[in-house]
């Protein structure tokens, strides 16, 4: 290429993820590089172009219109107004805000965005939220998923908490390995930053008064106020991993040479061994994804242990262990082992999408969330259809499900009568 784009570089230094920037970075076979980010990953970077010979020009760039924090924090889910977003940090909460605000201020319309939506449902919750027309949004409640990917017409962040769970390990930009992804901790201030500067952008309706970012209570305020005056802090490594077909090299050579084979040993006996033996410059590197690698394929091995089914090859156990899948839960754990027993040593099977769907929208938010897995399996077929075409042979019924249940979805959040759980705070 003559000219390649990354964005978002800062990710570079994400325990779970750093290893694909990295990887873009240091492939990308082009003539010219651009990096977009914020500032942190600009020493690191330097200190990677003074490895491999290549010239580093750092292009600062101000904010163009003017954040501020509000000095008091709301009294109630009342003083809500038109081109706001509510952020907070659970599915649960996020639908019961949403309740709560339509209740308290009825002429307002809200829309919600988090992670476990379908990209389909969030991109199109984000496009009435910013259209001015009938049918559009006028508050969005939402997760820090609004961080990143999504351009939206926001006059003021309002923060309904500043804590989440795992949110020291898990946060969009965090460097640190490992860590209790259960504990409810303060979202780091890293992340405070991406949330709050997507008020009043540049370019968006609100851009010419500028954005503000408000919290419903006085101790989020303050947090929000301290993590905005917090200084960058710069990235010291990036995050490594070998490529799939490196770890697999290295499995045949290892498993060789113990005398082992793939079903007397785990996938994370080879990442740990690799590990182990591999030699990196820890000035510079760290291993990134190893730990989540482990985690899914302990997982996935245990989950066709209990279907009876032998292991797989190294080589498609990674395949699966990368799938876009949410192992955290139970049923697209299950169809993952589904799926990975079809291409078992010396049985390769057709298989169907094996996914059932009602004929009536959700009426209920655990309805709305197994909807939203189902989605999460249909998603996951079509990925191994382009690794495995014959097995996984059926895209054309997948995608239609697929797409029965993104129209699905959007009438489960269109019900004003939702069933919500009993414990879901407001």
């Amino acid at each position: 290429f003559d000219v390649a784009v990354i964005d978002e570089i800062q990710l570079i230094g994400s325990s779970d993820r750093g290893h694909a920037w990295t990887r873009a970075l240091l492939g990308l076979d082009a003539k010219e590089i651009h990096l977009c980010g914020s500032i942190e990953a600009a020493e690191i970077i330097g200190r990677i172009c003074n490895k491999t010979g290549d010239q580093l020009l750092v292009q600062n760039y101000e904010r163009l219109t003017p954040l501020v924090v509000e000095s008091k924090p709301l009294n109630s889910f009342a003083d809500i107004q038109e081109g706001d977003c509510v952020v907070t940090f659970s599915r649960k909460d996020i639908h019961a805000v949403k309740k709560k605000i339509e209740a308290v201020r009825p002429n307002l319309r809200c829309g919600v965005v988090y992670g476990q939506l379908p990209p389909e449902t969030r991109s199109r919750q984000a496009r009435l939220f910013n259209d001015e027309g009938q049918d559009a949004y006028d508050v969005l409640v939402a997760s820090d998923a609004i961080g990143m990917g999504l351009n939206l017409n926001i006059k003021r962040i309002v923060f309904n908490s500043t804590q989440k769970f795992g949110a020291v390990a898990r946060n969009l930009l965090d460097e640190n390995q490992g860590g209790d992804t259960k504990r409810l901790a303060p979202v780091d201030p890293t992340l405070i930053k991406q949330i709050a500067g997507r008020a009043g952008r540049k370019s968006t309706r609100f851009s010419q008064a500028g954005g503000v970012v408000a919290a419903m209570n006085v101790q989020d305020l303050n947090y929000v106020r301290s993590a905005l005056n917090t200084p960058d802090r710069n990235h010291t490594r990036i995050g490594i991993f070998p490529p799939s077909e490196m770890l697999a090299t290295f499995a045949k050579a290892w498993l060789a040479e113990n005398n082992t084979n793939n079903a007397q040993c785990s996938l994370a006996d080879i990442v740990l061994a690799f590990s182990e033996q591999a030699a990196i410059d820890e000035n510079l590197y760290f291993y990134a994804g190893n730990q989540e690698l482990i985690h899914v394929a302990n997982k996935l091995e245990a989950a066709l242990d209990t279907l009876g089914k032998p292991r797989l090859a190294i080589e498609d156990m990674l395949i699966f262990c990368t799938a876009p899948c949410n192992t955290n839960d139970r049923f697209a754990l299950h169809m993952l082992a589904t799926y990975a027993a079809m291409c078992a040593p010396g049985r390769r099977e057709r298989c169907a999408p094996n996914i059932r769907l009602t004929n009536k929208p959700p009426a209920s938010l655990s309805q709305l969330q197994d909807l939203c897995t189902k989605h999460n399996v249909l998603d996951l077929y079509l990925w191994l259809n382009f690794r495995y075409p014959h097995t996984f042979s059926e895209a054309t019924v997948a995608k239609a499900q697929k797409y029965r249940a993104i129209e699905l979805i959007a009438k489960g959040l269109q019900d004003p009568n939702l069933e919500l759980p009993d414990n879901s705070a407001i």
